[in-house]
C-alpha cells in the first residue's frame, strides 16, 4: 500500500511540471512557456551574443559564442555543451537529439553534448 501511495505521489508531481511548449526570445531573454502557452516564469539569460537555436519539450539550446550550451524546462544549464566552433551550426532540436551541420554532415548529439555516431550526408 506504501508504494502504491508512494508511486501515484511521484506520478502526481511529474505531472503537474509542465513541459515546454514554446520559447521567444525577448531582448536579452529567452522566455519559457509550457504546453498550455502560459509563461512558466522561467527564462534564460542570453546577453547581447547568445541566440536560441531550438528547443523541445525538455531541453533548450542557446548559442553563446562557439559553443552550443543545454538548458533545462527551468532555464538552468546543465552543464552540457557542444563545441562548435566557428564554421558549425546548429540544424534542429529534435525530441531525441541536437543535429549539428558539421561540413558535408549532419551529425547527432545527445542532451549530454556527447556525439552518437550517427550522422547523415547534407552537402548543401
Amino acid at each position: 500500500m506504501k508504494v502504491l501511495f508512494l508511486f501515484l505521489s511521484l506520478s502526481i508531481t511529474i505531472m503537474s511540471f509542465g513541459q515546454i511548449g514554446e520559447v521567444k526570445q525577448v531582448g536579452s531573454s529567452a522566455k519559457i512557456y509550457n504546453e498550455k502557452g502560459q509563461d512558466s516564469g522561467h527564462s534564460i539569460y542570453l546577453g547581447s551574443n547568445g541566440s536560441v537555436e531550438g528547443y523541445n519539450s525538455e531541453f533548450i539550446v542557446v548559442k553563446e559564442g562557439s559553443y552550443a550550451k543545454i538548458y533545462n524546462d527551468k532555464g538552468n544549464n546543465t552543464g552540457h555543451s557542444i563545441y562548435l566552433g566557428s564554421n558549425n551550426s546548429i540544424k534542429h532540436v529534435s525530441q531525441t537529439a541536437i543535429l549539428v551541420k558539421e561540413g558535408s554532415y549532419v551529425k547527432y548529439y545527445d542532451f549530454n553534448g556527447r556525439n552518437t555516431g550517427k550522422s547523415t550526408y547534407d552537402p548543401k
